[in-house]
């Protein structure tokens, strides 16, 4: 019997904490319902008697003009791949061949920077055309450019003059993108050319030494192999190996001299052939100029002798003339 009583006293105790709970649980929702009226019955207000933007939608008439805005923005920013816009497809291409240039340094990544650059200046020309092409047509919608506007058209330009706006804007910062995109391009190929110089000295470094092997050896070689033709029996020969010495020691270090001589002083031999041969060229030319004077004076001299003998010839024959008139005259009794 007392068991009775405590098991219906818990149950009772139970319930009681469960209508607490739930009577605390419908009054938060009650206050949570009253906060979320009186804000929509203040956005309502401010609607009706504030010109305050309150994230609400409006609806606005446009025309053609946005229609064919909104069309050309489109074609603007259509994505190229893995609809990705232009400016983060480059910028993917740029992270994978600055890793491949940092790794790999070769004239095979500098090709491919510079076809990189050459796209990005195209990219960016064309990215300067398009946002020519949106201030003109943006200008072209002003009313004030209108001969007759009207309101209708006023009202459709507040509307599509912050579209157009916006698209500029961002046109301008995918150009500046790509800008950085090429300079970094510049980074990277000014970097990849300093490791190629690195290299090649480096390669340059390796020949030398194989030179010297060569120049040291060969004149060696050279004297082994003309004693070693088989012109009479090695075991007739009265002559021993200082005969090899003899032969090869001079000839060695001649060969050294001559290639020393020539990398030291190689650039002054070169000039002073080079200036052996202009002044043969211009000993010669001064020489064709005098020979070609003296044929141009006698062209000139012989008309001018030409002309004295005719004038000469002429005066004379005139002289002749006078003289037989006046002969004539005499012989007819007038004078």
């Amino acid at each position: 019997m007392n068991q009775h009583f405590v098991d219906a006293a818990s149950k009772i105790k139970k319930d009681q904490d469960l209508l607490d709970t739930t009577g605390k649980d419908l009054l938060n929702i009650g206050n949570d319902v009253k906060e979320f009226m009186n804000k929509a019955e203040q956005d309502v207000m401010l609607m009706a008697y504030t010109d305050i933007d309150t994230e609400s939608v409006s609806y606005d008439s446009v025309g053609p003009e946005y229609i064919l805005a909104t069309i050309m923005t489109s074609l603007y920013n259509r994505p190229l791949h893995k609809d990705e816009p232009i400016d983060l497809v480059y910028a993917g291409f740029y992270r994978r061949l600055h890793l491949d240039a940092m790794k790999h340094p070769r004239t095979r990544v500098l090709r491919k920077i510079w076809r990189m650059r050459e796209e990005l200046g195209l990219v960016a020309s064309i990215n300067l055309q398009q946002q020519e092409l949106l201030r003109n047509y943006l200008r072209i919608l002003e009313p004030c450019t209108f001969r007759a506007t009207t309101f209708i058209r006023a009202a459709r330009f507040r509307a599509e003059a912050p579209f157009i706006d916006t698209q500029l804007r961002r046109a301008h910062s995918v150009r500046l993108r790509v800008c950085d995109l090429d300079s970094r391009l510049e980074d990277v190929s000014n970097h990849v050319s300093r490791m190629l110089e690195i290299q090649q000295e480096n390669n340059g470094n390796a020949i030398i030494v194989f030179t010297i092997v060569t120049i040291i050896f060969l004149p060696l070689s050279w004297a082994t192999s003309y004693l070693g033709m088989n012109t009479s029996d090695i075991r007739n020969l009265s002559q021993g190996q200082w005969l090899f010495w003899l032969i090869a020691l001079p000839v060695t270090t001649i060969v050294i001299g001559l290639a020393a001589l020539v990398v030291l002083k190689g650039e002054t031999i070169r000039e002073f052939f080079i200036r052996r041969e202009v002044a043969k060229d211009r000993q010669r030319s001064a020489s064709t100029g005098m020979s070609a004077k003296r044929r141009l004076s006698t062209k000139m001299t012989e008309p001018s002798v030409g002309r004295k003998q005719s004038t000469m010839m002429s005066d004379n024959h005139l002289w002749r003339g006078f003289r037989r008139r006046t002969t004539m005259v005499r012989g007819d009794g007038e004078v």
